[in-house]
């Protein structure tokens, strides 16, 4: 489609396996705006977008500002809630949190595509990716990458069950830039508990 990122075409050709267009959709952390702008495009009418700041470069039916933790919506309002490169922009302290109230909103699925560094290499291009991000929202918060296998545990902790963990290219997104990502389909199966803090 016309216009279209690299980065979103990416998060789509993932995303339109896993969701019909009579489908209530969350977007947390939307940033431009672009997913649930052409989502709209395509077909897709119950699509809503949150983030801390309107960053918005697309225009879309639906957006909230929101305070990065608390999501402004009943329990089990959505069928799928998308995370797309948004937990590592998430401030340590607050992830689980996030997660606990994504899992809250959905009543069906969580589709997360994240960061998920390899090596020491990665480890730089993700420190380097934070700081800029800390700039530009003028924060000193710590927003740190996790491994998969960690994510994989918080996610088991949490509750849903994990219907998929897929390594990803490297070059995948983001005009090849080479960030090691992953991809993950959580399935909500059991009312959230509340995990005790370690």
């Amino acid at each position: 489609m016309e216009n279209m990122s690299i980065d979103c075409v990416h998060t789509l050709g993932f995303l339109m396996r896993h969701v019909k267009p009579e489908n209530t959709i969350l977007d947390i952390g939307c940033g431009t705006g672009e997913v649930g702008y052409f989502l709209e495009r395509t077909g897709y009418d119950s699509v809503h977008n949150i983030d801390i700041l309107d960053l918005r470069e697309f225009e879309t039916k639906r957006f909230e500002l929101y305070n990065g933790v608390n999501i402004p919506f009943e329990n089990c309002w959505f069928d799928i809630v998308i995370l797309s490169f948004v937990l590592h922009h998430v401030p340590n302290e607050k992830k689980r949190l996030l997660l606990e109230e994504a899992v809250r909103v959905t009543k069906g699925k969580l589709f997360i595509l994240e960061d998920t560094p390899r090596n020491p290499i990665d480890r730089l291009f993700s420190y380097l990716h934070g700081t800029g991000y800390r700039r530009k929202i003028k924060s000193n918060e710590w927003f740190g990458f996790y491994r998969q296998k960690r994510w994989e545990q918080i996610f088991r902790e949490l509750g849903p069950k994990i219907l998929v963990s897929q390594k990803l290219s490297r070059f995948c997104r983001h005009k090849g830039a080479p960030f090691a990502r992953s991809f993950f389909l959580l399935e909500k199966s059991e009312p959230l508990t509340q995990i005790p803090e370690n």
